[in-house]
C-alpha cells in the first residue's frame, strides 16, 4: 500500500460541487480537494493561490500545467458526483476532455454507455458502482467491501498470522486486518451460518450423506471443536465409527469445554453401544449448557430407552421447569408415561388433560379412559 501512495493521487470532490462553471473551476476544485487531504506541497499551494491574479484564459492554462507538473508520473483519480451539473459548466473544451476519458473507461470495462440521439449516457458497471457506494459510505474508515473480503477469504488463524507478519510501517494494512478480525469475533462467518442452516435441514430429513458433505465444508472453513464434533456426528450416523471417534477426539482435544463437541462425542459412543460413557458426555454437555431444554429432552429419551426411569424423570422435570413452549406437552406426556410404567398406577395419566390422555393411552396399550 505504501507503493500505491507513490503512484496514485485521489481527489474527492464534494457531493454538492455545484460551483463548477468552467474547466478552470474544476481544476481549482481538484486542487482544493488535494490540499484538504494534505497532499499539496507549499510551492504548489502558492501557485494555486496566484491563479486568482490572472485572467481566466491564462489561469486555466497555468492551472492545467501546474496540475500536470504536480501529478508527474502518478495517476490522478478524481471522484465526483452530479456529473450532469458539472458538465454544464465545463464548456466545449472541458466536455471534449471528459468525453475522451469516459471513452477510455468504457474501453477498459469500467463504464457502459447508452446512445440517445446525439448524446451518450454513461453508467458505472455493477462492480465499480458497488465499490463506489462502499467508498462513499465508509469515507474516513476502512472500506467494508475490502474488510469483508479479508474476513471471508481468510480464517481467524490466518488473519492473526498476517497481522503478526506485518512490518511496523504497514499502518493501513494493520488497520484493515484488525478491523476484519474484530468482525470475525463479533459476527459469525456467513459461510458457516449458511452451512449450519443446510446441516439442520439435511439432519431433519436424515440425509446423512449430505450432512457429512456440509461438515466437510465447515472443516474447510475452519477446523475448530464445533466443526470437528459435527463431522464426527455425521460419520457416526454413516456407521463410520472409527473415523467418527477420531474426529470426536480431535474436537475434545481442541476444546474439552465445547458443548457441541461433548454432545456429539456422546452420540458417537451411544451408537457404539457404550451407553454409560455416552451418558457421561451428555452430562458434561448439560453442565456446560444447563438451560437447553431440547438437550434434556434428548437425554430423557435416551435414559427411558434403557429403562433408567428415575434419571429420565429428573431430566423431564428440568424440561418442564425451563418452560419451553414446544416441549411442554411432549415432556409432560413422557413424564406421565414413565411414571405409569414404573408404578402401573393409572392416576399418573389422570394428571393429563383428556385430549393428552387420548394420545398417550393407546401408545401404552391401554383402553380408552372414561
Amino acid at each position: 500500500m505504501e507503493d500505491l501512495k507513490d503512484k496514485l493521487l485521489i481527489a474527492w470532490l464534494k457531493e454538492d460541487e455545484y460551483g463548477v462553471a468552467s474547466f478552470l473551476d474544476l481544476l481549482i476544485s481538484i486542487f482544493r480537494s488535494l490540499d484538504g487531504a494534505g497532499l499539496l506541497d507549499e510551492k504548489t499551494q502558492q501557485q494555486v493561490q496566484s491563479l486568482y491574479d490572472l485572467d481566466p484564459d491564462e489561469a486555466q492554462q497555468v492551472a492545467a500545467e501546474t496540475l500536470k507538473t504536480f501529478v508527474g508520473d502518478r495517476t490522478l483519480l478524481v471522484l465526483m458526483e452530479n456529473l450532469d451539473e458539472i458538465f454544464k459548466g465545463l464548456g466545449d473544451q472541458g466536455q471534449q476532455t471528459a468525453a475522451s476519458q469516459l471513452k477510455i473507461l468504457k474501453e477498459t470495462g469500467y463504464v457502459k454507455s447508452e446512445l440517445q440521439g446525439r448524446e451518450s449516457w454513461y453508467e458505472l458497471r455493477e462492480p465499480l458502482m458497488r465499490l463506489s457506494v462502499e467508498v462513499k459510505k465508509n469515507r474516513g474508515e476502512p472500506i467494508r467491501l475490502f474488510v469483508d473480503f479479508l474476513r471471508l477469504w481468510y480464517s481467524k488463524d490466518e488473519l492473526e498470522e498476517r497481522l503478526n507478519a506485518l512490518g511496523p510501517d504497514a499502518h493501513l494494512e494493520r488497520e484493515y486486518v484488525c478491523f476484519a478480525m474484530k468482525l470475525v469475533n463479533e459476527n459469525p462467518d456467513p459461510r458457516v451460518t449458511a452451512c449450519l442452516r443446510d446441516l439442520q435441514t439435511f439432519e431433519e430429513n436424515k440425509d446423512w450423506e449430505r450432512v457429512f458433505a456440509v461438515t466437510e465444508e465447515l472443516l474447510a472453513i475452519e477446523q475448530n471443536a464445533l466443526h470437528l464434533g459435527l463431522h464426527g456426528y455425521a460419520l457416526s450416523h454413516l456407521n463410520r465409527h472409527e473415523e467418527a471417534q477420531e474426529s470426536n477426539k480431535k474436537a475434545l482435544a481442541l476444546d474439552s469445554e465445547d458443548f457441541c463437541a461433548q454432545l456429539c462425542a456422546g452420540v458417537g459412543l451411544s451408537r457404539l453401544g457404550r451407553h454409560d460413557k455416552a451418558l457421561e458426555r451428555f452430562r458434561t454437555a448439560t453442565e456446560l449448557q444447563p438451560d437447553l431444554p431440547y438437550v434434556w429432552m434428548f437425554i430423557a429419551g435416551f435414559l427411558t430407552k434403557f429403562g433408567r426411569y428415575k434419571e429420565s424423570t429428573d431430566c423431564l422435570e428440568r424440561v418442564i421447569k425451563l418452560d419451553h413452549a414446544e416441549l411442554q406437552i411432549p415432556a409432560r406426556l413422557l413424564n406421565a408415561a414413565v411414571e405409569y410404567i414404573t408404578t402401573k398406577d393409572e392416576r399418573a395419566l389422570l394428571k393429563l388433560p383428556e385430549e393428552q390422555r387420548d394420545v398417550l393411552m393407546p401408545l401404552l396399550g391401554l383402553g380408552e379412559q372414561n
